[in-house]
């Protein structure tokens, strides 16, 4: 089994950046997701394009992580070019890194919404306070939203 060259994986260059890597991996995980296959794909192809998805999610896991890249090209290093690449994590593992690779990937949207998703937040929340408890209950809603969740009015 060969050592996988995480950077052909996501079709970049050794010198990119994390926000390089961080696109790479959306559009690779875009390309190659194994949804993106019909219904009527044989289980064959279907396994193939879940080991494929999941050496994507392998390669943003450790690229897209300073300290893990950082090892990573140490270990290349002392290991020489990588050959065909495998993925080598159990399922388990690979729960761990889906994670982890969709909390990192989020984690700007959830930190810093946009101007739009407090709207639509105050939104929802006027919305369920007044399924809830009809008018009286939207107004509380919407102004717990307002004080928590940082929405204005």
């Amino acid at each position: 089994m060969g050592f996988p060259d995480y950077y052909k994986v996501l079709d970049v260059s050794e010198h990119c950046t994390p926000e390089e890597i961080r696109l790479a991996y959306k559009r690779q995980a875009l390309l190659h997701h194994p949804d993106r296959l019909s219904d009527t794909a044989p289980a064959e192809e279907r396994a193939e394009a879940t080991k494929r998805f999941q050496l994507i999610a392998d390669a943003y896991y450790v690229l897209g992580n300073e300290a893990r890249r950082e090892e990573y090209d140490r270990s290349r290093d002392r290991h020489g070019d990588p050959s065909k690449a495998h993925p080598q994590a159990s399922e388990a593992h690979a729960r761990d890194v889906f994670g982890t690779v969709f909390e990192d990937l989020l984690r700007p949207e959830v930190e810093h919404p946009g101007h739009v998703w407090r709207v639509l937040g105050g939104g929802a929340g006027v919305v369920l306070g007044f399924i809830m408890g009809n008018v009286g209950g939207a107004a509380i809603v919407s102004e717990w939203s307002s004080k928590y969740m940082g929405n204005s009015h």
